[in-house]
């Protein structure tokens, strides 16, 4: 799972750009516009895609978090409630991570979106 608060959804396009190089994607959702959740904010831009990988849980999670430094995040903006990239594994290997996303209504919209365009 993909999401921004930057002012229009192009961190969230160029995050997919970087993902679809470094990784097989097999599907992705639109990118949609969504209101913060547990925080005061601009709204969020969202997508949610599936990879397939032989790297390790770790390895991954790695990977997306030097991911989300390069599109230009960092601790002290998120201090300040500036997401400018955030990536979440939700499932890996068929066990889910990050419950509290998977009962947000727009992460289950967005997985919806996204199988049928597989």
């Amino acid at each position: 799972a993909l999401g921004s608060n930057e002012a229009d959804d192009g961190a969230v396009a160029l995050a997919l750009q970087r993902l679809s190089r470094r990784l097989h994607l097999t599907a992705a959702s639109p990118i949609v516009t969504t209101e913060p959740v547990g925080l005061t904010s601009p709204p969020f831009h969202n997508a949610v895609v599936t990879v397939v990988t032989t790297d390790s849980y770790p390895a991954l999670r790695g990977k997306m978090k030097r991911l989300e430094r390069e599109g230009g995040d960092s601790r002290q903006l998120r201090k300040v409630g500036h997401i400018v990239l955030d990536i979440d594994i939700l499932s890996y290997n068929r066990r889910r991570y990050h419950d509290e996303d998977w009962h947000r209504d727009y992460v289950q919209r967005l997985i919806n979106a996204q199988k049928k365009t597989k």
